[in-house]
This record gives structure tokens, C-alpha cells and sequence, in this order.
């Protein structure tokens, strides 16, 4: 956790487990989570500009929404599991999921014209995404040699799964009246959602050969 600069406050919490289990020598089995549970106050404006020169304020001043956040959380769950027939081949199995889940809530547009003291244009956005993506690996691997040379070759099918849902939505937000002396009037009482930026969704999938000859 930090309070950031301008008492933008960041928390993240991390949960990282693995587990490897290997009941022979032929055979290995591992579990991989990550878990990540991020927070951030937004600050997008800073100092603001006022016509082309920065605003003569404190730079701990703030012109953003109060309750402006965003709140992101990542699940990755990886399964690995090794087989082992001889010395010289064994075959490779990566089965991998990953979730992202985002929600955003923070400030964006408003300005200050030349020679005014009053920010205008002010928009609050508030934008969600929803990411999976699957992936799965097979990749037998063997060790051979051609005279004095040893080689590891390995070849590979991978299959990929991409899916992401994304909203963007704005809203309205009063001025501010004296950039100078600001006074935040954002509630999320009356807030409407009226501008459409964007509403859509994306999905994909990817097959793959490969082959690596390492020596």
C-alpha cells in the first residue's frame, strides 16, 4: 500500500501459490494461481493549464472526482504436467487460464480557457472490461545426437482462446468555479451516463505449430 503522490492512495494484494508434486521420477505434475487484487485512486489532470501556461496552484491541488477509483483483479491458474518415458523423450502439457476483470472510474475532458477561472467540460467515464483468455500446450521433446553434436528437439501445438468485453460511459460533472480556490460539487446522486463511448466485445482463436532444435 502507498498514499501516492498528491494522496493518490495505491493498494495491491498478491496471493502467488504453486505446487509441484512428482510421485516417480517418470512423472511430475505442477499447479501454478495468481491471484492480484489491484486499487488505485485515479489523478488524470494534475496541475491543470489555463490557455497555454500551467495553473499558478499548490501542486497538492486537486480538481478530481472525490470517489473516483479503480479496481482491477487478475486470476491466473496455470497446470504443467511432465511425462517422462525415457532418458531421451518426454512429452509436455501447459494448460493455462487468465482473467482480468476491470472497473474504472475516473475523470476525463474539462479545461480552463485564456484569462477565466473556471474549469469547464467536465466528464465523469466510467468503463468496465472482461478478459479471458485459454491457452493449452503440447510439446515432445527429445534428445538425440548426430555425431559428437547432441540435440534437443522439440516440437510444438499450441491453442489459444481470447475473449474481451469492454463499456465505456460518461457523465456529466458540474464546473468548477475558481480553479484557483476549487470546490469538488461530484455526487453520484443525478449522475447520468448519457454519452456512449464505446460497447463491444472481441473474441479470438489462434492454432500454432512450432518446432526448436537446440544444441
Amino acid at each position: 500500500h502507498t498514499n501516492g503522490f498528491r494522496k493518490q492512495a495505491n493498494t495491491t494484494t498478491e496471493i502467488l501459490p504453486m505446487l509441484t508434486w512428482r510421485p516417480n521420477p517418470w512423472h511430475q505434475l505442477t499447479l501454478d494461481f495468481d491471484y492480484r487484487k489491484i486499487r488505485v485512486v485515479p489523478d488524470p489532470y494534475g496541475i491543470q493549464f489555463r490557455g497555454g501556461s500551467i495553473l499558478d496552484v499548490p501542486r497538492h491541488t486537486k480538481y478530481s472526482t472525490p470517489f473516483a477509483h479503480v479496481d482491477q483483479e487478475v486470476f491466473r491458474g496455470a497446470l504443467h504436467y511432465e511425462w517422462r518415458f525415457s532418458d531421451n523423450f518426454m512429452v509436455r502439457n501447459n494448460f493455462t487460464l487468465l482473467q482480468r476483470d476491470l472497473f474504472l472510474l475516473r475523470n476525463s475532458f474539462g479545461s480552463v480557457a485564456a484569462g477565466s477561472t473556471a474549469m469547464t467540460g467536465r466528464r465523469l467515464r466510467r468503463q468496465t472490461d472482461d478478459a479471458r483468455d485459454y491457452q493449452y500446450q503440447l510439446e515432445p521433446v527429445w534428445s538425440v545426437r548426430t555425431g559428437s553434436i547432441k540435440h534437443e528437439l522439440l516440437l510444438g501445438f499450441e491453442y489459444l482462446n481470447q475473449f474481451n468485453a469492454f463499456k465505456r460511459v460518461e457523465a456529466d460533472l458540474p464546473n468548477i468555479d475558481d480553479v484557483f480556490h476549487p470546490v469538488i460539487r461530484d455526487t453520484k446522486q443525478g449522475l447520468v451516463f448519457s454519452r456512449r463511448a464505446f460497447d463491444g466485445h472481441i473474441q479470438a482463436q489462434q492454432f500454432g505449430l512450432y518446432a526448436q532444435d537446440f544444441i
